[in-house]
């Protein structure tokens, strides 16, 4: 990779009509092309995933393939809309969990994206378990309880991709966070 300028990736997670958000800066832009197939993109998403819930004591997430045609279909919505705001991601979302990234340029990695929500986890604080909008999208890549997701990304019209996963059950459900989000 060449040139000085950084991929952002801004991840965002829901949870109980909250919103969370935080600007991760990444790798080097690559050329568009070089982003991976939908396919491919959601393979590298679930085994980041499988790895990090590994470290936590939480079972493997399986990928649910209509999660994935949903979050496909929810990321081409707000994509093209741009509107991001915890309203619409939450009504793209419907009743399942969500966690979100856009890159502002460059290459698309599933692998980068939940790396980006999991740099949240040295801010979770396990003495006082729940819901905080910095830790958001690392509780729910972790959330036990979650058993399935789906990925998926489209384009955004000033360039960048933007990047959804669904969970079901959906995580970061308060009075839970004890049970789900465990100590590596």
């Amino acid at each position: 990779m060449s040139g000085c300028a950084r991929t952002r990736l801004i991840a965002m997670a829901l949870a109980a009509g909250l919103a969370a958000s935080a600007l991760f800066a990444g790798a080097e832009p690559a050329r568009a092309e070089e982003t991976v197939s939908q396919r491919d993109f959601t393979v590298q998403v679930i085994q980041r995933h499988n790895t990090h819930r590994a470290d936590h004591h939480a079972p493997p997430l399986g990928e649910d393939r209509s999660l994935s045609a949903r979050a496909r279909d929810a990321a081409a919505r707000l994509a093209a809309s741009g509107e991001l705001t915890p309203d619409a991601v939450r009504d793209a979302a419907g009743d399942f969990g969500v966690n979100l990234a856009w890159t502002n340029g460059g290459a698309l990695d599933g692998g980068a994206v939940v790396e980006a929500w999991y740099s949240q986890a040295p801010a979770y604080d396990y003495d006082r378990p729940g819901f905080a909008p910095e830790t958001g999208a690392f509780t729910q890549v972790v959330w036990a309880a979650s058993g399935s997701a789906g990925a998926g990304y489209a384009a955004k019209p000033d360039g960048g991709y933007l990047a959804i996963v669904l969970y079901a059950p959906r995580g970061n459900v308060e009075g839970q966070f004890p049970d789900n989000v465990l100590k590596p």
